[in-house]
């Protein structure tokens, strides 16, 4: 059930009756939720990932007082085992008959390796009907409201959920009505098929049947998002918060330009990949340039020594195309070299139509650290055998879309026809 195992919303409470009225609410809306009690026996083998709401009782024992510590202790402890540390923001509503313990449970939250960013209280006793029922819809309204106060917990919510959704466009592809199981099988077959050789192993045609789905599903994000209706724009628009950007160059804007410039290194070669030159062949052999060629190439004049004793790196990066690595089609891997600058130096490299840059980026490990800015050459495109490529060295990845760029960049750049004029 590997394929199911999506949760946002966890519902704890000691007893399932005193739940059943936040299971309720949630239904209303069409929201699945999962419930747990203290009970370790019906925990996951592994905490969940992707909560964004979880609805806790203040008091999961009947055995320790309320106002014990205990109390406090044993709430914490089963957010700890059910809630991953990587899982990311989530709200935390008190459910709750005890909201003296709210405020300890508040503090002592921080404690956790995934700290809610909120917790808002809801009384039991202010959501009972008069025959001691719950008023599912009141609670519905109230768990929007709190929800509201933690923008934008809502509005990246929203997004998750269209990511969710936009991946239907994958089983409306599919065959429909009899025949299901068998007409999808040609179906991805067919996709197999074109998506990678025939002769390769299981493996990878699994990650380029996968890649053709992300295909899809990124084109549907992109309608949806188009056509995204007035009224839900409207409303999610209105409830913006945004702070005064940043100034441009401060270390807040360079960790952002990490996560949406860079990804996952990979074990193996890719396009994107990002090496000191020196690890794929030296300059001596005459395949990539030394660092101090590209220097003279790429710095202005006379701050060839000050950007070199600032500790500048000769790196390369991979630009061969990804459809040669998928049918196994690389004859040579192609790289366009520059170097790698502290971020304080990047005005000591030239502004030249051969020179791309990489805006400023916090980098935290190995040889390329602290803020620095990526400056390439397109002077220097070297191609090398794929065997000559170190497995497991890249220092970082460049994610695809601005790799697609830098690819174009490259493209026009050796293309331009030039032309004869008298100045």
């Amino acid at each position: 059930m590997e394929g199911l195992r999506t949760t946002r919303v966890l519902v704890i409470d000691d007893q399932r009756v005193e739940a059943q009225g936040v299971l309720d609410a949630l239904a209303r809306d069409g929201i699945g939720a999962i419930y747990y009690s203290q009970d370790v026996d019906n925990h996951p083998e592994q905490p969940l990932t992707g909560v964004r709401l979880a609805i806790v009782d203040m008091n999961l024992d009947d055995l320790t007082a309320p106002e014990s510590p205990a109390a406090t202790t044993t709430i914490l402890s089963v957010l700890n085992r059910l809630i991953a540390g990587q899982n990311g923001p989530y709200l935390a509503i008190a459910w709750t008959k005890h909201r003296e313990l709210v405020e300890e449970f508040a503090a002592r939250a921080a404690e956790l390796p995934c700290p809610p960013v909120r917790v808002i209280p809801l009384v039991k006793a202010d959501f009972k009907d008069e025959d001691g029922s719950f008023d599912s819809k009141k609670i519905a309204c109230e768990v929007q409201k709190a929800l509201d106060k933690c923008y934008p917990l809502g509005l990246l919510a929203f997004w998750e959920q269209m990511v969710h959704e936009s991946s239907g466009s994958i089983m409306e592809m599919m065959p429909e009505g009899n025949g299901w199981i068998d007409g999808s099988k040609r179906t991805l077959a067919l996709l197999c098929k074109c998506a990678a050789g025939e002769g390769d192993p299981q493996d990878v045609k699994l990650r380029a049947l996968l890649e053709a789905f992300n295909s899809l599903q990124f084109d549907t994000m992109e309608s949806d998002t188009a056509l995204l209706d007035t009224e839900t724009a409207t409303k999610l628009v209105n409830s913006l918060q945004i702070e005064e950007a940043p100034p441009k160059g401060s270390d807040l804007a360079a960790r952002l330009n990490q996560r949406l410039l860079f990804g996952v290194t990979l074990p193996d070669a890719a396009p994107g990949n990002i090496y000191k030159s020196e690890a794929i062949g030296s300059a001596e052999e005459g395949a990539f340039p030394a660092l101090d060629e590209l220097l003279n190439d790429m710095a202005h004049s006379g701050k060839q020594q000050e950007l070199k004793e600032a500790g500048s790196l000769a790196v390369a990066m991979e630009i061969t195309p990804l459809c040669d690595y998928q049918q196994k089609k690389v004859r040579r891997a192609r790289f366009v070299c520059g170097i790698a600058v502290r971020s304080d130096k990047g005005n000591l490299v030239k502004k030249a139509d051969f020179v791309r840059k990489i805006p400023e980026v916090c980098f935290e490990n190995g040889p390329l650290r602290g803020n620095m800015i990526m400056t390439w050459n397109s002077h220097f495109i070297v191609s090398v055998p794929p065997d000559q490529v170190p497995q497991g060295e890249a220092l970082v990845r460049l994610r695809q879309s601005p790799l697609m760029d830098f690819q174009s960049w490259i493209g026009s750049h050796a293309t331009r026809p030039g032309y004869l004029s008298v100045w």
